[in-house]
């Protein structure tokens, strides 16, 4: 038995070494790279890179890899009351979608007046530490709380801005099981006097399940990382079916008469882009609804100009033109599910809700390029049998 428990053990420290290093090295990577990387919360970065290099050294320490550790962060540990801010800003930016800014340093000003009194006051001594540290952790986590139930249970926002916070919803409640668990360990540690390291050990064994499951849960969900606008440039699949529709940037330049709706949809025209583009792909809706201004702009809850304003700007396509390709992107993947095996072109055409044969052929050869007789013979569809229908 206990072989089997120091088998377990040993096994444990090794999940521990590679989620800190995991964690680490995906930080860094995140910190130094461009692109779409640059769009990732900075703060979210900087969590991931400290989290998985104290985890990993204390890996290192514990296999007996190394003897002492190095990080400023456990040599010097009124330094840890930084990654407070640090955990704030994140659900801050998280929620706002915004951006670092010269002014986020003012949340760091109390913990650093905090450490230099800590450090350098000769009247501090370790019974005072322990509770002006704990009051500073408890109340950035009662802050975080409060801006948590303020942006995802209380405050109403616009429907796009909702939507967008019901998506993140779940994300945000992981990070706020991991803060507590982080906290709650960090003002244990302050006051038992014995045991510490043991504790340390467990609590890092252990937790190594919740950051993998933090890593796996934002490669499945690349819009957590990346944000709307990474998830509106990869929403068209690759598949023959697909054309480019969308544009976040406006097409032309914005009219002097359209600069009022301009300002007030502005903030949003990434997720409306995103709530077509959902549309666009749902069967259910596409086989008994076609998507005209009207439709769109009453489903996704705008102005009937908003969404003028988005096709204007931010459509290759005419209105007219959008209509019809949207059916013909959902006739070819009607094609390629082999839908005509036992239906009729007739068929077909009424499910797309083409008014006529005539209308769907024309159609199809305009956006696809080909006749659908050649189509079908490409994917090998038996096109002689829907000749006589074929419009010519």
């Amino acid at each position: 038995m206990e072989h089997i428990l120091h088998i377990w053990n040993m096994l444990l420290n090794i999940i521990s070494l590679f989620t800190g290093f995991v964690c680490f090295a995906l930080g860094l990577f995140f910190l130094s790279s461009k692109g779409n990387n640059s769009r990732i919360n900075f703060y979210f970065k900087l969590i991931l890179t400290l989290f998985g290099f104290i985890r990993f050294e204390f890996a290192l320490e514990t296999l007996g890899i190394i003897s002492t550790p190095f990080s400023p962060l456990r040599s010097r540990t009124s330094f840890a009351l930084f990654l407070a801010p640090v955990f704030y800003l994140f659900f801050d930016k998280l929620y706002r979608q915004e951006a670092p800014a010269k002014k986020d340093l003012l949340y760091f000003i109390p913990t650093i007046l905090t450490i230099l009194l800590i450090d350098f006051s000769l009247s501090f001594d370790l019974n005072t530490y322990k509770y002006v540290t704990s009051i500073n952790y408890l109340l950035y986590f009662l802050s975080i709380l409060f801006l948590s139930h303020h942006y995802l249970m209380k405050r109403k926002f616009n429907s796009q801005k909702t939507k967008y916070l019901q998506s993140i919803k779940f994300w945000a409640i992981i990070n706020i099981f991991l803060l507590t668990s982080i906290m709650f360990i960090g003002v244990y540690l302050l006051f038992i006097i014995e045991d510490r390291y043991q504790v340390m050990q467990q609590f890092y064994k252990y937790s190594s399940f919740t950051w993998l499951f933090i890593i796996y849960y934002l490669f499945k969900n690349p819009f957590i990382i990346f944000g709307e606008r990474y998830l509106i440039n990869n929403i068209q699949i690759s598949k023959k079916e697909d054309f480019k529709i969308w544009e976040l940037k406006a097409l032309k330049g914005i009219e002097k008469k359209d600069l009022s709706i301009y300002r007030n949809c502005k903030e949003n025209i990434a997720a409306i882009i995103l709530e077509i583009s959902k549309l666009e792909h749902n069967e259910a809706i596409i086989s008994k609804e076609t998507l005209k201004i009207d439709y769109l702009a009453r489903t996704i809850k705008i102005p009937k100009s908003h969404m003028e304003f988005i096709f204007k700007y931010h459509c290759y396509y005419s209105v007219n033109d959008y209509i019809n390709l949207v059916k013909i992107k959902y006739v070819l993947r009607l094609l390629d599910s082999r839908y005509l095996d036992n239906k009729t072109i007739n068929s077909l055409t009424e499910k797309a809700l083409f008014t006529s044969r005539t209308a769907f052929f024309i159609n199809f050869k305009k956006f696809v390029g080909v006749p659908i007789t050649t189509y079908l013979n490409k994917i090998e569809a038996c096109p002689e049998r829907y000749l006589p229908y074929v419009y010519k």
